[in-house]
């Protein structure tokens, strides 16, 4: 999705208005917790980037939009972190953007590291926050991958 004209910072450029669903889609977007937004397509054409220039603003459950970051000029590419709002993608997949802090394999928030998730800030959705700093102490927790290796061994 790009800008068709000129966007100021903390504008809204699509309301989440699509029906909610209890899983995630390829084309959906998460807006809490096993709840899903399918947004009729829109969001199919938002794409992901570690470094986004808009983020999904949940601070108003009746109204989810997705907001830019910054100012765009016209044909300036509208995209979002997609770990920022999915705890787990549908379809994980490669990403080869080349940011400095670049996921590499985009897989949701649950496989962030607590490094990543700091990063995020407050461009990760709360509830996600809140789930997982409630989860942050036990072993495992905020990294699935040793939890897998020791439930292997």
């Amino acid at each position: 999705m790009f800008a068709a004209r000129a966007i100021s910072a903390g504008e809204a450029v699509i309301w989440m208005l699509g029906r909610r669903i209890d899983g995630p889609t390829r084309e959906s977007i998460q807006i809490g917790d096993g709840i899903h937004v399918d947004n009729n397509g829109l969001v199919d054409f938002t794409n992901h980037a570690c470094e986004p220039t808009a983020f999904v603003d949940l601070s108003s459950s009746e109204q989810p939009c997705i907001r830019v970051l910054r100012d765009l000029e016209v044909d300036a590419e509208i995209t979002i972190d997609y770990c920022a709002t999915e705890e787990a993608m549908s379809t994980p997949f490669e990403c080869g953007c080349g940011a400095v802090g670049c996921y590499g394999e985009v897989r949701g928030y649950r496989f962030l590291t607590p490094a990543q998730r700091e990063t995020l800030g407050d461009r990760a959705s709360a509830f996600l926050i809140e789930k997982y700093a409630a989860v942050a102490g036990e072993i495992g927790a905020s990294h699935p991958r040793e939890t897998e290796s020791r439930e292997a061994v």
